[in-house]
């Protein structure tokens, strides 16, 4: 009789690399691997895989795949390696959304704010580094002040980081609305049977040391009333003529009033009383 020793085949099962974001668990088939040295007939169906980057709460980083407990066909004939893979575990996307502001010309700049989308497995702000920031600036890269005329300007969060997240920044808007200039009639008297006195309005609302030099033209001013208008009152409209801005203002009018009094009345203004 006659016997002989026959030694098992080299196979290497070799775990594929995987990737992965924060916040998402993977969930393996068994089928991601290679084998190298089958011969034929023989078959890897499955391997055994594992990793701990594949649960949700793993951060971003590189966790190894692991390979074990081959099962198929004429594997008792093999002496098989296991190879690692490696998984990727990449951070997950965070944007960071200045929110939208408006003030008038003129006014200061409220505290700027931001949303955030895109946190998972219960996170939160807490989670990021850094001190949130904010920039507002025109065109030419000058802050947005008070002095910044009518328009809309940019609103740019950075200034925060976080190893699980990628963040991304979108702008808000800063809104500079018109400052209201309001444009009122001065009340005026006269006696009956007199001509109307000359109509005079007064402005109010101005902002930043500003005044009528920044006004050109002027309003429309005017009443019904001449010199056969009974005692009463009648009102002094007015309304925007030729009125304009450099246009940071808009304009509010209020009308006055014009008084008639009985021929002969005197007025305060018109003597300085005596001592009875």
């Amino acid at each position: 009789s006659a016997s002989a020793d026959i030694s098992p085949v080299g196979l290497t099962i070799t775990a594929q690399n995987a990737n992965t974001t924060y916040g998402q668990t993977v969930t393996f088939a068994g089928s991601e691997f290679t084998a190298s040295g089958l011969l034929t007939g023989d078959t890897v169906a499955s391997v055994n895989l594992s990793s701990t980057g594949a649960g949700a709460g793993a951060g971003a980083g590189t966790y190894d795949i692991i390979a074990s407990s081959a099962a198929g066909i004429g594997l008792g004939n093999y002496s098989i390696a296991y190879h690692n893979g490696t998984l990727t575990v990449g951070p997950a996307g965070l944007t960071v959304t200045a929110n939208d502001q408006s003030r008038g010309y003129g006014a200061t700049n409220e505290a700027f704010t931001a949303g955030y989308n895109g946190f998972v497995n219960g996170d939160g702000s807490g989670v990021l580094n850094g001190t949130l920031s904010f920039s507002c600036q025109d065109t030419n890269n000058v802050n947005v002040d008070t002095n910044t005329p009518v328009g809309t300007y940019p609103i740019v969060a950075s200034g925060q980081s976080a190893a699980n997240y990628n963040l991304s920044h979108v702008a808000g808007t800063l809104t500079v609305t018109q400052a209201v200039l309001t444009v009122s009639a001065d009340n005026q008297s006269r006696a009956y049977g007199a001509t109307n006195p000359v109509l005079t309005v007064a402005y109010s609302g101005f902002v930043n040391g500003e005044d009528t030099n920044v006004l050109s033209g002027s309003p429309d001013v005017s009443t019904a009333a001449d010199t056969n208008s009974l005692v009463g009152t009648y009102p002094i409209v007015v309304s925007q003529g030729n009125l304009s801005t450099n246009g940071n203002y808009s304009f509010n009018f209020t009308n006055g009033m014009l008084t008639i009094v009985p021929a002969g009345t005197l007025f305060f203004d018109d003597f300085t009383r005596g001592t009875d």
